[in-house]
């Protein structure tokens, strides 16, 4: 219909509202954004980097232990929204408490909101921390975005490495899961401290630049109002990869139960 309008009066206004509405509603930049980033998520979530080693236990048996590009997922990006949100809620009732009208120069630095609209004002740290919907937010105040934007990725590649030291997945706790399993990277001897030096480069760096990216992910998906947003494209990826790799470790066991026991499994 945008188009036939277009086409018979030469009014674009209906076309461009479709194409990318200033509203925040879904358009059509917002569906087609949110099936290339599924693709993109999809292919960034098979991507590995391998690290050769060999079972003594089982003769010297050679392998390769998988380590994801997105080493940390979608967390970082989880716990940098729960952050957000916590610091939203905090800042909405300290303004409608202390400082509905703007007056107060020093609560000001923190949290002014338009009474009317409820929309967060400049020059506030909360204003610079809203998430910026739609293109229109960068035409509007670059500054505003590049501001959130560092701050995002900053946040979530802390929250990546303090996640990774937190539950035993950064290179020593690693080393010590590689030498429980007598798993020994190929001309290096079996030891807890050899693994973790191997191992080191490998998992910080993936740590930061996995934070980094599905922190870009998410930022770049809301500047283009992709539909269900970034972080529940994230989840939504991570949950379906998660689930296909359970029912394909299943499905192997099931042919080789003999693997079993190499695998740890029951």
């Amino acid at each position: 219909h945008a188009a036939f309008t277009y086409a018979s009066t030469g009014n674009s206004t209906l076309l461009r509202e479709v194409v990318a509405r200033r509203t925040g509603y879904p358009d059509l930049v917002g569906l087609i954004s949110m099936i290339v980033f599924l693709v993109f998520l999809t292919y960034l979530d098979s991507m590995r980097v391998e690290i050769p080693v060999a079972a003594s236990r089982y003769g010297g048996l050679r392998a390769r232990i998988p380590l994801k590009l997105l080493y940390v997922s979608n967390l970082p990006v989880i716990l940098v929204s729960a952050l957000y949100a916590n610091l939203f809620i905090v800042a909405r009732a300290v303004w409608s408490r202390f400082n509905p009208d703007n007056a107060n120069p020093w609560l000001n630095a923190f949290v002014m909101y338009n009474a009317t609209t409820m929309e967060p004002l400049k020059p506030s740290l909360i204003y610079y921390l809203t998430p910026p919907r739609g293109l229109y937010s960068l035409a509007r105040d670059p500054l505003q975005v590049a501001v959130y934007t560092l701050v995002f990725v900053g946040l979530s590649v802390a929250f990546a490495l303090i996640w990774v030291a937190a539950t035993g997945m950064d290179p020593s706790g690693q080393a010590e899961q590689f030498a429980k399993a007598q798993l020994q990277v190929p001309g290096f001897r079996l030891s807890t401290k050899v693994l973790e030096a191997i191992l080191r480069p490998y998992i910080w760096s993936l740590t930061v630049v996995s934070g980094a990216l599905v922190a870009l992910i998410a930022v770049v998906s809301d500047l283009l109002g992709t539909l269900g947003s970034g972080i529940g494209l994230l989840l939504t990826v991570g949950i379906i990869t998660q689930y296909q790799q359970l029912l394909a470790r299943e499905q192997l066991l099931e042919m080789h139960p003999t693997l079993s026991r190499l695998l740890g499994a029951e």
